[in-house]
């Protein structure tokens, strides 16, 4: 329950578990921690002080039931699109140039979003298959045409924190450093999820400071399963 390392437990009401993961991926990042702690009450337990989440749980509720059993990743989306000045620090920009075969003229289109998947048990393949080249069949808005179009993609902007989301639960191979041309990023926090979609439990891992942050209890980390791995998050 104490703030060990500066880290903070959060008051679980029934299920916010889902929610509290998140916080505390927020709090984490010191330009995100500012704003989310705009939501958030501090209060004194026993001489430690614990976070008390009611208020963004009130803001969240705008969107979902939040007394119910919820998804973490799809939370951390909706927290985004609920305050916006947090995107900035977590948004990653592709730019998608789309060239038809035919007449050879390109468009260009830029896309946004903040978490990859991860579909095998490597990180950096999974970046690259975000940015990977495809052909396939299109109308072409010059020459009106059906025909083959190619895709390249660009990265234009990482985010300053780096979200990887386990989407087919592999047991992974933990990366402590990527590196993306000229960013370069460390494992910082993990997302753990034990039992099924329908009921289960999240906990936090700052792997800097090898704790274990679990609703308000925090505890050391001694040692670290690769499974039940749900969200990695770098910065």
């Amino acid at each position: 329950m104490s703030n060990n390392n500066g880290k903070f437990g959060i008051i679980n009401f029934s299920n916010n578990c889902y929610l509290n993961v998140i916080i505390q991926l927020f709090l984490y990042n010191k330009n995100s921690s500012n704003i989310i702690m705009n939501y958030l009450d501090i209060l004194n337990n026993n001489g430690a002080n614990i976070i008390n989440p009611e208020k963004l749980m009130i803001k969240l509720s705008e969107k979902i039931n939040v007394s119910r059993q919820n998804d973490s990743q799809e939370v951390f989306t909706l927290i985004l699109d609920l305050i916006p000045d947090l995107e900035k620090y977590y948004v990653n920009k592709i730019k998608n140039i789309y060239t038809c075969q035919e007449c050879e003229k390109s468009r260009t289109k830029e896309d946004t979003f903040s978490t990859f998947y991860i579909h095998t048990n490597s990180l950096e393949d999974s970046v690259r298959q975000v940015i990977a080249n495809e052909e396939f069949e299109l109308e072409c808005d010059f020459c009106k045409k059906n025909t083959f179009t190619k895709k390249t993609c660009r990265i234009n902007k990482l985010g300053n924190v780096l979200i990887f989301y386990n989407i087919v639960k592999n047991k992974l191979k933990i990366t402590k450093n990527i590196t993306f041309g000229s960013y370069k990023y460390r494992l910082t926090g993990i997302i753990k999820h034990f039992g099924n979609e329908k009921s289960g439990h999240y906990i936090f891992i700052d792997y800097i400071n090898k704790l274990i942050i679990d609703d308000t209890r925090i505890s050391k980390l001694d040692n670290l399963p690769m499974d039940d791995i749900y969200l990695l998050f770098y910065t």
